[in-house]
């Protein structure tokens, strides 16, 4: 993502306006809770044939190398 003549300090607004439009799920960022369910699966019994799986929780950030 570039963004010509970023301000010096974005508000929490700015922000959200410049990085939600580049990711594929239009969320800014992720909070805890959208990483909870990840990680309650991975320490449940659900995942215990699990293994050397790598499972990015990014809201589609990775599709355009932005995380």
């Amino acid at each position: 993502m570039r963004i010509d003549n970023p301000p010096r300090h974005p508000t929490e607004q700015q922000a959200i306006e410049a990085y939600a439009p580049h990711v594929p799920l239009k969320v800014p960022w992720l909070k805890a809770e959208d990483l909870a369910p990840a990680a309650v699966f991975l320490a449940s019994d659900l995942a215990a044939m699990v293994t050397g799986a790598c499972y990015d929780v990014t809201a589609g950030a990775d599709a355009n190398n932005l995380s």
